[in-house]
């Protein structure tokens, strides 16, 4: 008996040196030790979008030349880790695009200044070699449906799957299918679930990131039965619309799950959805319940509560209570989603359109993220905070900050500071 036990004590043993080796704990994948809190980890995360880059990336309607770009990429990075911010997420696919070379997805004309284009060099490793020389994680952010125009997929080469489905008569309406105006992968076809997992899986290859992450474009708003009836015929099996679609997502986001593992062990994979969970789960067709109660399809949630407190329908107290209820699995974390850019339209004088009683909330208050964040600091369940997104902050050209948001940064950071 005190052999076995021996025995077991050293398994048990050489299975956490592997993890230490890896950089991981059981429930605490990959976050730094100096994130260290009373109950745990926290991660300060911001996005950096296509939105936020396009300035940085281009001047004059070509890439921006490397030297410069190299410094606007080294202000960005010092900017963040100056707010005390430990995670970057940076959009590497927005339209069924790449802001890097890569051999399964044409250049974004975020990138390179239009579609069609070619890179002059890769603009992705400047940014990452900075912000990991300042000890800031980098994780990958795509949307892995949402894809171009019609007219712009045209200007695109045939050396692209998506084009090639595109212009073939049998495969235009089925793996590419157009919905108001913009093109978006089926993610009912095997073959198109593998291109997503393979633009993953050679991110995670050429980078080494910490981290992949897609937000909340799954199926597109306002869609009916005819956007997939044939593949519905085909493939559902029973299955109610709804629940087919669902399935399809979460097949998708399974095999991204497994992209990212097979690539690291040690690196996280999570999803983004709308904050409203409701429609999250019943019109984009994410089931968040079914990736929250099981392992194996994500390592966090962080959905997008950008909400105020005195939303008219979703307030940030209630969906957050939401969300909180709905991560059940012990090996998902919850992590939440604010945007500053609230803050800046009310600085403004822009109302809410959609808070109904509380349209005016960000206008005659500048202390309504600080109140957020005590709230998550006080629930004390979330293990993380993702800000949207760095041109809230800072311009992202000139690395001078946004004084639109100036008087809610002031009020909330000394709480944010104490998150660390």
């Amino acid at each position: 008996m005190i052999y076995f036990i021996k025995k077991a004590a050293l398994l048990l043993l050489a299975f956490g040196l592997i993890l230490s080796a890896c950089g991981c704990a059981p429930g605490q994948l990959n976050l730094a030790e100096d994130d260290e809190s009373e109950d745990g980890m926290f991660r300060r995360a911001l996005w950096i979008s296509q939105y936020d880059m396009v300035d940085v990336y281009l001047d004059g309607g070509r890439q921006r030349e490397l030297g410069d770009y190299t410094e606007l990429c080294q202000r960005i990075v010092e900017n963040c880790t100056s707010l005390g911010f430990d995670t970057l997420i940076v959009q590497l696919r927005p339209n069924g695009d790449s802001i890097y070379p890569s051999e399964l997805f044409p250049p974004s004309r975020y990138a390179v200044g239009a579609y069609g284009g070619e890179f002059e060099y890769d603009p992705f490793p400047p940014l990452l070699e900075a912000a990991r020389a300042r000890g800031l994680e980098v994780h990958g952010w795509i949307n892995p449906f949402r894809l171009m125009t019609a007219d712009e997929i045209e200007l695109l080469d045939r050396q692209y799957l998506i084009k090639k489905w595109w212009d073939d008569p049998k495969t235009r309406g089925r793996t590419v299918v157009e919905h108001s105006g913009r093109l978006y992968l089926n993610p009912a076809y095997p073959e198109v679930r593998r291109l997503i997992s393979d633009g993953a899986a050679e991110i995670m290859e050429k980078y080494a990131l910490d981290g992949l992450h897609i937000d909340d474009y799954f199926y597109p708003h306002g869609i009916g039965a005819d956007f997939d009836a044939e593949a519905y015929v085909e493939f559902s099996g029973g299955l109610s619309l709804a629940d087919w679609r669902r399935e399809n997502v979460t097949e998708t986001v399974k095999m991204l799950y497994g992209a990212v593992k097979n690539a690291d062990p040690c690196a996280l994979f999570g999803v983004s959805p709308g904050g409203n969970i409701d429609t999250a789960f019943n019109t984009d067709y994410a089931d968040i319940y079914k990736w929250c109660g099981e392992a194996g399809y994500i390592d966090y949630i962080c959905p997008q509560i950008y909400f105020g407190l005195e939303h008219g329908t979703w307030d940030f107290a209630s969906t957050y209570e939401k969300w909180e209820a709905a991560v059940t699995c012990p090996e998902v974390e919850l992590f939440v989603g604010i945007t500053l850019g609230k803050a800046v339209n009310g600085e403004l004088g822009i109302a809410d359109p959609y808070a109904g009683s509380g349209g005016r909330e960000w206008i005659e208050n500048k202390d309504i993220i600080k109140r957020c964040l005590e709230l998550v600091r006080r629930e004390k369940r979330a293990t993380g905070v993702t800000f949207f997104c760095y041109q809230y902050f800072f311009d992202p050209v000139s690395g001078k900050p946004n004084p639109a948001s100036a008087r809610e940064l002031e009020n909330f950071l000394p709480v944010w500071r104490e998150m660390e």
